[in-house]
């Protein structure tokens, strides 16, 4: 089952196993188009998971298949990585990291590397019902770009590997959402997926494997260690031909 997705700015044809589709997607969707015809409001989904896993492929499917299917209700599908501090930001500011004072835009993608307020306030407003205009982060320029896109769907789900971080104001994320999910996979899927990702934006395969050592794991570890329950979790085994569901 083949769809074409806009993926972080780029197109991707990607073929979808039909059972993993309709048992894991489609059941997904359908919870969620419930809980808007039941509450009569926008729903907020906050969708988490570590890197690699394809967060961000799932949640724009989840937009594809809401408007295909008239039983369901339409989503849009946000990423938090335009919340990411503008890169003059990141290199002239440090943070505490194994002991060490660290230059933020080494860790790029790290908790610390987000305006987490400000995502609390355009989260804060979209539960209550609010015209949002939300940043979108320009994988050409590798900078976010302020009130991209306006938020217009019934059901808006919030993609990140952060958004159900237990963590200062990251928690704080939770108490807006009205349904969440949590997404992993097996360490060595992830690491193959980051590190091809790495070499496909122009790295070399050193300097990949190095970004992997030095942000990457780490991230996966502390999602992994420091997330809070979804209402549903999603898990990917071996090379993506098995997957699970649990609720």
């Amino acid at each position: 089952m083949e769809y074409t997705l806009l993926v972080n700015g780029f197109k991707n044809t990607i073929d979808f196993n039909v059972d993993e589709v309709e048992q894991v997607h489609r059941s997904i969707l359908s919870s969620l188009s419930t809980l808007y015809r039941t509450k009569k409001r926008r729903i907020i989904c906050l969708y988490a998971a570590p890197p690699g896993t394809g967060k961000s492929t799932s949640a724009a499917l989840w937009e594809i298949l809401s408007r295909e299917d008239s039983d369901l209700a339409d989503v849009q599908a946000l990423s938090i990585d335009g919340f990411h501090y503008p890169n003059h930001y990141l290199s002239s500011h440090t943070f505490i990291r194994d002991g060490e004072e660290k230059i933020l835009k080494s860790f790029k993608g790290a908790p610390e590397t987000y305006n987490v307020e400000v995502l609390n306030r355009c989260i804060q407003q979209l539960a209550a019902g609010d015209e949002v205009s939300w940043p979108e982060y320009d994988r050409n320029i590798h900078d976010p770009v302020p009130n991209a896109i306006q938020v217009t769907a019934p059901i808006v789900v919030i993609e990140g590997n952060w958004v159900l971080h237990k963590d200062g104001a990251w928690a704080n994320l939770r108490s807006y959402a009205d349904y969440a999910v949590y997404h992993d996979a097996e360490e060595n899927i992830l690491k193959k997926r980051l590190i091809d990702r790495k070499i496909r934006g122009g790295v070399s395969k050193k300097e990949a494997e190095s970004h992997y050592l030095r942000s990457d794991c780490r991230n996966i570890k502390w999602v992994r260690e420091n997330h809070l329950e979804g209402d549903v979790v999603i898990l990917w085994n071996n090379d993506l031909k098995r997957w699970c569901l649990d609720s």
